[in-house]
């Protein structure tokens, strides 16, 4: 009799732990979230700029290339000396290429704890088989990885965007860095995105080019800066399928694996499968003909909600059913409280 009456209470109490750890958890996310939007700040006052989001997906970060459109890296390596992380960006630096390289290989391999959420697994660790122009191979496949996206807007590129501005890749030539800036115009840099392509982009991260706080005209406190990224759970840790949208290291140029994007477009032709960027939940699918590698989305682990970050410093809880309207909003800098279409040049709110 005495050892059910504790079985039921045990079973009783485990509901109670198990949401106490996750209240925890989400506590986490929200502490890290506000500490990497107060880094991009930091970032902001000290160059008038936020962080640059990098050339394309060819290209990790370079310690030797200094910061904004001159920057190969993503946002995510940008903001590293805010964050007490000077050691990892600076990797490195001062190096041959060939050595070079080489270290930018260990950097790809090193996991920085602010950017793992405490919900999800893998620790940091995940998927990298898409190599980087400027560092050697990655042995085995696996590299660090970031649970958190910079907001790209509600435009969601070769597919939204002002002239269908594709998704870049970045230069294709080793030399376009290894000559910078020199090579700049030259068909060493072929690929290179150019401001005014940029400027067909909505978000705060946009390719290649950084983006000034003035150019936020919805308001700082209106637009989302980081956001946690949806990643189905049979894709997270290091037993993960390296799929398109989650195949690189966390401090990789502009690409899926760390932009995401919020939009209730529905492609033509595509119709089956629904709304391609609204958040959800790291429990659902995609659509089973579209695949879990198809990936623009927020989301999280957190039951119900997932977090933010906003331009303003903020962080705030947002549910999964938040109005398409309001969460395409929330992801267009420039579109003055107006439809997601083409948000950038509607609004006149280039680069």
């Amino acid at each position: 009799m005495v050892i059910a009456i504790i079985g039921i209470l045990v079973a009783l109490l485990l509901p109670a732990v198990q949401a106490a750890r996750e209240a925890a958890r989400r506590t986490q996310c929200t502490n890290q979230l506000k500490q990497l939007a107060l880094g991009c700040l930091n970032h902001e006052s000290t160059h008038q700029f936020l962080p640059s989001s990098g050339w394309g997906f060819r290209w990790t970060g370079d310690p030797n290339l200094g910061v904004g459109e001159h920057q190969p890296g993503g946002w995510t390596f940008s903001l590293l000396p805010y964050l007490e992380e000077g050691a990892v960006a600076a990797i490195g630096e001062g190096l041959s290429d060939a050595e070079k390289n080489a270290a930018l290989l260990q950097q790809k391999l090193t996991p920085i704890g602010i950017f793992t959420c405490p919900s999800r697994d893998g620790g940091g660790l995940g998927p990298g088989t898409e190599g980087s122009i400027n560092s050697d191979p990655v042995p085995g496949g696996i590299v660090a990885k970031t649970d958190y996206a910079g907001n790209g807007g509600c435009g969601i590129p070769f597919m939204t965007t002002v002239d269908k501005a594709p998704r870049p890749a970045g230069p294709g030539n080793r030399f376009c860095a290894e000559k910078y800036p020199a090579s700049l115009g030259t068909s060493l840099c072929a690929g290179m995105v150019d401001r005014e392509t940029a400027s067909k982009f909505d978000g705060v991260f946009v390719p290649r080019w950084p983006i000034e706080l003035r150019k936020i005209v919805d308001g700082t406190s209106k637009t989302m800066l980081i956001a946690e990224r949806w990643l189905h759970v049979s894709l997270q840790g290091t037993d993960g399928a390296p799929v398109p949208s989650n195949n690189n290291s966390m401090y990789q140029g502009y690409d899926w694996d760390t932009i995401r994007w919020a939009s209730s477009f529905v492609r033509p032709g595509f119709e089956q499968f629904g709304m391609f960027a609204m958040p959800k939940p790291d429990t659902e699918d995609q659509h089973p003909d579209l695949g879990n590698g198809q990936m623009w989305s927020f989301g999280s682990s957190h039951p119900g909600v997932f977090v933010a970050s906003f331009c303003d410093g903020s962080v705030r809880t947002l549910t999964y059913d938040v109005d398409r309207g309001e969460m395409e909003r929330l992801a267009a800098r420039n579109d003055e409280g107006g439809p997601c279409i083409g948000a950038a040049q509607q609004a006149g709110g280039g680069l």
